[in-house]
């Protein structure tokens, strides 16, 4: 596929773990070779606030984005809620730089971590605000974000938390 007609994505995550999610469930619901990754935005561990890193360069990147101005280019954002509400994150997020209706920027917010949504593909959600991260740590995050591109596609998919609910809408919203 010519890479002119190929899907551009940045991803704005707090660390690798996020990065990967979102990789694995663009390359699914996309296409492998219709996805290219332009450029993320991750910290390493131990280096700070992930939370923080992805607040401060929320606003310029999405004004690099409208910028551009290119159809096939996409911004996700992932950003853990850490047991506030997705909706609250947003409007931090925003409160620097609000999306238009026309922005093609996805805001994707587990309420505690993504692990949560690891546990409920498994069965084993019980609440969004228990930490799962423990029993995950060593959980591939692409093959989960494939996973979670099947559920989200999925014409009736079994009720899955709120959480996850708003991601498929952001997604879809933008793709």
């Amino acid at each position: 596929m010519a890479r002119a007609n190929r899907l551009q994505f940045i991803i704005l995550a707090e660390g690798k773990r996020d990065y990967d999610f979102a990789r694995g469930y663009l390359q699914q619901r996309c296409g492998r070779h219709r996805t290219e990754f332009t450029r993320a935005q991750t910290l390493n561990a131990g280096r700070g606030s992930g939370e923080q890193q992805v607040r401060e360069r929320f606003a310029a990147e999405l004004r690099a984005l409208r910028a551009y101005g290119g159809k096939n280019r996409f911004l996700v954002v992932m950003t853990d809620g850490d047991g506030g509400s997705p909706a609250d994150r947003r409007a931090q997020l925003e409160a620097r730089e609000s999306r238009r209706p026309d922005d093609q920027a996805a805001i994707i917010v587990p309420c505690r971590n993504l692990e949560s949504w690891f546990a409920w593909l498994d069965g084993v959600f019980e609440d969004e605000d228990i930490d799962y991260k423990p029993r995950y740590r060593s959980d591939k995050p692409m093959n989960r974000g494939k996973r979670m591109a099947d559920v989200c596609n999925d014409v009736e998919p079994p009720t899955p938390p709120r959480s996850l609910r708003e991601a498929c809408a952001e997604l879809t919203r933008v793709l």
